[in-house]
């Protein structure tokens, strides 16, 4: 109960004590002890060492002060609904348990973050979560699905390996079994980055693989036999994006040499174990001559 309420409803109880002895006669010892008990009680908080006895309020405490001054005192005021709105959805953030541990052993595990976002954990999986300076931060051994809370001021950040994803509210699948990250974006626009990869953005229907540094792709066969469980897809992108990533799976090197050839726009997904057989469908898909010289170069041009 709120101090001042306390303090106002044990001088009620004063009172009445006191009025109703007062009108059968003198005031008999025990009532008068009750209500100087009573009385004491009411101003407590005004006692010596009253504050040492409480010692000093903590992060949370103050949040909780803070709110209620927000949707009490503040309104004497007279601030506006907007900043008292903003005033209390950020006691209501610094509230949110600052890091939590989820763990999926030998069956799917669903969870809600404190920050609302849904995930469902595959088996063997497990998550990390924590808000720290203003940002969601994740880390993810395994496998999960996420449907992130939008909050475009605290941004999610999640680590699989050594793959980073951004995010500000979307729906995708995020699965990293070492050396391997898979991310296939299920609905909006996901960023994602790593030492071995330059920052891609995914939008709905795409999806792509990163490889921890130092490993090549028949690492992640190795980590995830399922082949068809390791597919990049691309939705209406340029040619050039593609390559790029081949190029990251390819064991020698891969240049386009006709601007034409780097801006066709394809829709496509191939696994990360069908490197050549997309080489090879290239002078189909985009009308090109491939040549390849003794070092392991592989070079796309213009027909002559």
């Amino acid at each position: 109960m709120h101090r001042d309420t306390a303090q106002a409803a044990a001088d009620h109880v004063v009172s009445a004590m006191l009025t109703d002895a007062d009108t059968t006669g003198a005031v008999d010892p025990d009532t008068r002890a009750m209500a100087r008990i009573w009385d004491d009680l009411a101003h407590v908080r005004h006692a010596a060492g009253y504050d040492d006895l409480l010692g000093t309020p903590t992060l949370r405490e103050r949040a909780i002060a803070f709110g209620r001054w927000v949707s009490t005192d503040a309104k004497r005021f007279a601030l506006p609904s907007l900043a008292t709105a903003a005033f209390a959805s950020a006691a209501a953030f610094f509230l949110m348990p600052q890091s939590v541990h989820y763990d999926a052993r030998d069956s799917a595990l669903q969870v809600t973050l404190p920050d609302r976002t849904a995930m469902l954990l595959s088996p063997n999986s497990k998550v990390d979560f924590e808000e720290k300076d203003g940002k969601r931060l994740a880390t993810l051994v395994g496998e999960a699905r996420l449907s992130i809370a939008h909050d475009k001021e605290h941004p999610f950040l999640i680590r699989a390996g050594e793959a980073q994803v951004r995010v500000v509210g979307t729906r995708f699948t995020l699965a990293y079994r070492r050396p391997c990250t898979k991310l296939s974006v299920l609905s909006g626009t996901v960023a994602i980055h790593s030492p071995s990869m330059p920052t891609r953005l995914l939008n709905a229907g795409e999806a792509t693989v990163n490889v921890d540094a130092g490993q090549s792709y028949r690492a992640c066969l190795a980590a995830a036999p399922r082949q068809d469980g390791l597919r990049i897809s691309y939705v209406d992108v340029p040619l050039s994006t593609v390559v790029a990533d081949l190029a990251r799976f390819y064991p020698g090197t891969i240049e386009i040499k006709s601007a034409r050839i780097a801006n066709e726009r394809v829709t496509m997904s191939f696994g990360v174990g069908e490197v050549e057989e997309i080489i090879k469908l290239i002078p189909t898909i985009a009308n090109a001559r491939i040549s390849r010289d003794g070092a392991g170069k592989l070079t796309l041009d213009e027909k002559s």
